[in-house]
């Protein structure tokens, strides 16, 4: 083969395999919090509501406050990130969620995600955990 050719092959494989990556992010995969943060659409700053009917006391959601069983409140929604902190994955460090267990963390959500795109990612990445509503 002749190089000219060569090089040509090598552009057009690498082209190809870049393309592909892109067509992988740009997917709308929800089924992780890393994926949720890493692709979803942004459309409102909204927090989502529970598909379950169920309302909690924040005395219920007091009871969940260990690392091994957690729940927190986040503008009327409430979510057990049980699960999540299992994978070990947050921008900030899973210190942050495990301190909040337990608590109605609007505070320390707003404060750590702000307004805008990064905190409509970040409701985006609980909308797995809606477990009901804050009554």
């Amino acid at each position: 083969m002749k190089r000219p050719a060569l090089i040509t092959g090598i552009v057009i494989l690498a082209v190809a395999i870049i393309g592909v990556f892109v067509l992988i992010i740009r997917s709308p995969q929800t089924t992780s919090p890393a994926t949720a943060l890493a692709v979803s659409p942004i459309t409102t700053t909204t927090p989502p509501t529970a598909s379950s009917t169920t309302a909690y006391a924040l005395t219920d959601v007091a009871n969940h406050n260990t690392k091994t069983d957690c729940w927190f409140a986040v503008d009327g929604s409430v979510y057990n990130l049980t699960n999540y902190i299992e994978t070990g994955f947050h921008k900030a460090g899973m210190d942050i969620v495990i301190k909040s267990c337990g608590t109605n963390a609007i505070q320390t959500f707003a404060q750590g995600h702000g307004k805008g795109r990064k905190a409509q990612r970040a409701y985006e990445a609980l909308v797995p955990f809606v477990v009901g509503t804050l009554k």
